[in-house]
């Protein structure tokens, strides 16, 4: 089991740096007060870590024990 979750870690992480990679182009992404620039390949990858996290705090906070 830890290998095959080690195997899935390392294909998420080959994953997120090939979209790194191919994805160069510079962008500013803008906040409303502040704009940031960044490229496009971090960009994204930064949006779905954030997502995913957010995700999972929602589901956190909406479990209750009772």
């Amino acid at each position: 089991m830890r290998l095959v979750r080690l195997l899935i870690a390392v294909a998420c992480i080959l994953l997120g740096a090939l979209v790194g990679a191919l994805n160069v182009q510079p962008v500013v992404v803008n906040l409303g007060f502040a704009g940031i620039p960044a490229n496009l390949g971090i960009a994204l990858i930064v949006a779905l870590l954030l997502g995913a996290l957010l995700g999972g705090l929602a589901v956190a906070a909406g479990r209750t024990r009772t």
